[in-house]
């Protein structure tokens, strides 16, 4: 959707579904996972892959509760981060749903047993399906898929998610 400059209703769905898409990197890096359960509506659906053996999404989680389960599985990283590049978004006939693509990477920071902290680097896309209720957009399916992974040993790494998040 590109918008003409004085469809203000439609500028304000862009910043708004750009900000959804901000805040599921925020929320997952800073280990705020109730609040990115909330960026997705109760039914949602997230597909993810099983890496490295699978790039492409294989497994289904249905629903706030089990979203917000499976990222539980990122505590035992170091720190991720998300840099994301470029998103491109197309609403319906309905103006209260939205289809969504992004991509970007996301570094995930393993500590190795011989003490070197390594970068998982996710180049990914993420094919989006966003709902409006209640007056706010939310995910209502999250696909992501990994085009490749890349790893790049670091060495010692100083912070960690304890220094980066927002209490």
């Amino acid at each position: 959707m590109i918008p003409a400059a004085d469809d203000r209703a439609a500028l304000s769905d862009l910043v708004v579904l750009s900000d959804l898409v901000v805040r599921y990197a925020h929320q997952v890096d800073h280990r705020r996972f109730a609040d990115l359960g909330e960026l997705f509506t109760a039914d949602a659906e997230l597909v993810l892959p099983d890496p490295p053996r699978n790039l492409e999404p294989v497994r289904r989680l249905a629903g706030r509760t089990e979203i917000v389960a499976a990222m539980g599985g990122l505590d035992g990283l170091v720190a991720t981060r998300h840099a994301l590049h470029g998103q491109v978004v197309e609403v319906g006939e309905d103006p209260d749903s939205a289809i969504g693509s992004v991509v970007g990477e996301a570094h995930h920071l393993l500590n190795r047993p011989d003490g070197v902290v390594q970068d998982c680097v996710w180049f990914l896309r993420y094919e989006d399906r966003y709902q409006r209720g209640d007056g706010r957009w939310r995910f209502a399916r999250r696909r992501l898929t990994i085009d490749w992974i890349e790893y790049r040993d670091l060495g010692q790494v100083r912070g960690g998610p304890e220094r980066t998040a927002h209490r």
